[in-house]
């Protein structure tokens, strides 16, 4: 959580650096943006760091309770939780702990972390639980997987529907 929080602010400061110097890198008579335009864009980039700053902790911790309540659910179904949802929360809590503080770094931080948050989280599974390996990766990806067939048979619907109207 404390390094999505860097990040958001580090994001600000590196907004706000970008639209005071990018003038001077512009070509001599070139089209700069106007300064009403630049005033407007400064003050919605200020609203949205602290927004971000309020917002960021909160998201955080909601999407780290859901990812573990879902892991857990996952492990139910497998028949494989030897502890308690707590213990899969503090896993989890550790496991995207972690792995938030790559988000300070900009770019490619938030990428690095969205790849290993779910590795720690699968490992902290594996080993508080003492399951098998494919129980724990079902455990944090089953959620996935029926997210991704239920847009595909949206998807399905939505060009078939259609299709099976115009024949019929």
């Amino acid at each position: 959580m404390v390094g999505a929080v860097w990040g958001v602010a580090l994001q600000g400061i590196l907004m706000n650096f970008w639209m005071k110097y990018l003038p001077s890198f512009l070509p001599p008579g070139g089209t700069g943006m106007p300064p009403l335009a630049a005033s407007q864009l400064q003050s919605m980039l200020l609203f949205n760091g602290i927004l971000g700053l309020v917002i960021v902790p909160f998201s955080e911790l909601l999407g780290m309770l859901l990812c573990a309540l879902l892991a857990h659910l996952g492990l139910l179904m497998t028949g494989a939780p030897r502890k308690d949802l707590a213990a899969t929360m503090a896993v989890y809590a550790y496991g995207m702990g972690s792995a938030s503080l790559f988000k300070i770094v900009p770019g490619i931080g938030p990428l690095v972390s969205l790849c290993w948050g779910p590795v720690c989280c699968i490992a902290g599974v594996i080993r508080v639980h003492g399951c098998k390996a494919w129980q724990g990766i079902f455990a944090a990806l089953w959620w996935l997987l029926l997210c991704c067939c239920c847009i595909a048979t949206g998807i399905l619907a939505a060009i078939g529907i259609p299709a099976l109207m115009a024949l019929g």
